[in-house]
């Protein structure tokens, strides 16, 4: 029986080497996939009897690489080879670290297991830092020509194609806007070539005042954009209408953008402001575009800053922003100017209270207005009163203390003494450097409110929201439901 069972394991000897010999072959083809350049640096850690992970090299394994695709193929030739037999635990070790993707490398020493490379993190997170919206400036042909024609008209001082342009910048259909961004992208890169060009010029970028003929002209380096606030009645659009022609008389182009009250029943917008200005509406030199103010806090509207890119684009040196009048949120318009000024009419202490406090702390500049025949002592009252007011509150900036002026619109009086005070603001901030790091901050802030804005009308528009607002907020306004639990409950379904 004995010498049965050896003749039976001698013949099967030989188809036993047969089978380890085609195993070797499918090893080595395998292994053959790994360069020299990947095999030459794992032959130090060899040498050390440590593997790329830090590991001892499981021993158990022979000579013979393998695939990770035929671990089972691998783990019978390990315990088929010559190599001396491992130890239960090194080959409890070896079957663990077996159960992670790796790759064995064959070289003439002892194989060195190796894990699949992985894609640099550092590499993938730049890629994806990265900020472009190149794919944003894509338009169909139509929306190009279109776009094409209203940037040479605004460049080259059309007053109708600025018209369209504010028009275009207002609306609040989406294809409409994909257009305005791209125009206005467009406009910044001529007024960014022009801002650097300021800048380089340093502390000589200032206004220049010469008198030719007993004509007085005015030169400005860059636009000066000067935003107008006060109570209902102080004469603001009287005193655009006369300050305006006084600029034009000085040789500068002006726009004036005036936000209109909406009603807040239809909507509607009487657009009266341009009326009350007819000669400066008539002017050449002079641009009027009224706006209704849409519901808007503060007056501001939405684009209201677009427009005034636009304005500046096309030429005009000052651009003035009159606004509804004086509300809770008024305070927009001071992160869009330059120059902040409050317009009040002679009042004194009375008219003081009735203003909101952080209006008189926001503005740069203080006009008295209508200080003329009966109401000159009242006027000058209320200067005194305001200049005491003023010293009290922290100026907003470190090269300039805010100025009271007193003017009459009805007769001038007064106009060239505020128009001198508003360039000596508009130099101070030129020569320290805080002109165009304000406007820079202006650019963020406004970044970060199209993206709020953004943001809400897409919340509102999503399918799982807008399906049960009407729901939400009617079980808010039973008192049914806390306003935080409604509102975590569409947030939850806006993911």
């Amino acid at each position: 029986m004995l010498l049965a069972s050896s003749k039976l394991a001698c013949a099967a000897t030989p188809l036993l080497r047969a089978q380890r010999t085609a195993s070797t072959r499918l090893a080595l083809l395998t292994a053959s996939s790994w360069t020299r350049a990947q095999a030459a640096p794992l032959q130090n850690d060899q040498r050390r009897g440590v593997s790329s992970s830090g590991t001892r090299p499981c021993l158990g394994l022979g000579s013979l690489p393998s695939a990770p695709s035929t671990r089972a193929g691998l783990h019978q030739h390990a315990t088929s080879s010559s190599t001396p037999s491992m130890s239960a635990t090194e080959r409890e070790e070896c079957s663990a670290r077996l159960s992670v993707p790796t790759r064995s490398v064959s070289t003439q020493s002892t194989p060195v297991t190796v894990q699949a490379p992985v894609q640099p993190q550092a590499a993938k997170k730049t890629e994806n830092d990265a900020f472009n919206v190149d794919h944003l400036l894509h338009l169909k042909e139509a929306d190009q020509a279109w776009l094409q024609k209203l940037y040479d008209g605004i460049l080259q001082q059309d007053r109708s194609a600025l018209a369209r342009g504010i028009t275009l910048v207002e609306s609040w259909r989406r294809d409409h806007r994909r257009v305005a961004q791209n125009l206005l992208d467009r406009i910044l890169d001529v007024l960014h070539d022009r801002w650097s060009h300021v800048q380089s010029l340093g502390s000589r970028a200032v206004s220049t005042v010469t008198l030719k003929n007993n004509q007085t002209t005015t030169t400005l380096p860059t636009p000066f954009r000067i935003g107008l606030s006060g109570p209902p009645g102080a004469g603001k659009s009287t005193f655009i209408e006369t300050f305006g022609m006084f600029l034009v008389n000085q040789g500068l182009r002006v726009a004036v953008l005036a936000v209109d009250p909406s009603s807040s029943v239809s909507g509607g917008s009487i657009l009266g402001d341009k009326t009350r200005m007819t000669e400066l509406s008539r002017n050449d030199a002079a641009y009027v575009r009224p706006s209704p103010s849409r519901g808007s806090l503060g007056g501001v509207t939405r684009n209201t800053s677009d427009a005034i890119v636009l304005c500046e684009g096309s030429g005009y040196d000052v651009i003035i922003i009159e606004t509804v009048g004086v509300g809770q949120s008024e305070t927009a318009v001071a992160d869009m100017v330059d120059l902040f000024t409050l317009i009040v009419p002679p009042g004194g202490g009375d008219e003081l209270q009735g203003i909101k406090k952080g209006i008189v702390e926001l503005a740069d500049f203080v006009i008295v207005n209508k200080a003329d025949g009966d109401l000159l002592p009242a006027a000058r009252k209320a200067k005194s009163e305001y200049t005491s007011a003023m010293k009290l509150l922290r100026p907003r900036t470190a090269s300039w203390t805010p100025e009271i002026a007193m003017l009459s619109s009805l007769d001038s009086t007064g106009l060239a003494d505020a128009w001198k005070l508003m360039l000596q603001f508009y130099d101070s901030q030129m020569k320290g450097g805080e002109f165009f790091l304000k406007r820079s901050q202006q650019r963020k802030r406004l970044m970060w409110k199209h993206v709020s804005d953004g943001i809400l009308e897409r919340f509102q528009a999503h399918p799982e929201v807008s399906r049960v607002i009407a729901g939400a907020e009617q079980q808010v306004m039973q008192g049914l439901v806390a306003p935080g639990l409604a509102a975590d409950e569409l947030l939850d379904r806006f993911r």
